[in-house]
């Protein structure tokens, strides 16, 4: 009678390490196809979460303004608005009294940058820094003097408590200003409501290139303008403006960085 053959178990080992290896390969293969396809959704979301943040940075640049010309008004004492024409005041000192040609130099007066660190420090805002001026891709300042490096925001020079709560008083500055301006002066958010407003094509891609942009309306609402949708009709709700601006004013316009 034939004496059966005993298998040793050495004979299984390399068919086991085989199989592991296929199913490691086998989960490391599905983790990074999950990894392709949450990639997007994942992306989506930090993108919204940092621009929640700068939207609140912007609305608290523009609470901090309001609430200073509120206290001001009290005082008998003008707006802080920036301007590009000089104001018939003898408030030469004061941030009232003052030209401004790029929004950079306006926030280091209304932070009142030159006395900083000193007991002299009387900024015209209270709550709010360098630091709400940073944000996607546009570094927060690390030292007391700021450059246009660190700033995100074109502001608007000229501005009224008359002029439409629609209008934005802070753009980011990858934003086509010159269209908008045009579309306040010239009403031409009602004569031709389809312009395109460029993005990402002057001096600055920050802080958002070519995918839109975002603003802070007179009103105080915050909007980001998504760039398939970056048009006169849309930034200014499809009704334009409602009461066209007093031809004797300065003219709007934006201070980029």
């Amino acid at each position: 009678m034939e004496a059966t053959k005993e298998k040793t178990p050495g004979q299984k080992k390399p068919l086991c390490a085989r199989a592991l290896w296929t199913l490691i390969l086998c989960c490391c293969v599905g983790l990074a196809v999950l990894a392709v396809a949450l990639f997007p959704v994942i992306n989506k979301k930090l993108f919204k979460v940092k621009l929640t943040s700068v939207s609140c940075n912007g609305r608290d640049i523009f609470m901090a303004i309001v609430r200073a010309n509120e206290n001001r008004k009290s005082l008998g004492l003008p707006q802080i608005w920036p301007k590009t024409c000089l104001p018939t005041t003898n408030l030469s000192q004061d941030i009232s009294g003052m030209t401004f040609k790029t929004s950079t130099e306006y926030f280091k007066v209304l932070f009142d940058e030159e006395h900083m660190g000193t007991d002299a420090w009387k900024p015209y805002v209270k709550g709010v820094d360098y630091s709400k001026l940073a944000g996607m891709g546009v570094p927060v300042s690390k030292t007391q003097r700021l450059t246009s490096t660190n700033n995100m925001w074109a502001i608007t020079a000229n501005i009224t408590d008359d002029d439409d709560d629609i209008i934005p008083v802070l753009i980011s500055r990858n934003a086509d200003m010159k269209v908008i301006e045009e579309a306040i002066s010239n009403d031409f958010a009602c004569n031709n409501p389809g312009v395109k407003i460029a993005l990402g094509t002057g001096d600055y891609q920050t802080p958002f290139g070519e995918k839109g942009f975002l603003c802070v309306r007179k009103g105080g609402g915050t909007f980001y303008n998504v760039a398939k949708y970056a048009t006169i009709r849309v930034l200014f709700n499809s009704s334009g403006i409602h009461h066209p601006r007093d031809p004797s004013k300065p003219p709007i316009v934006y201070l980029m960085p």
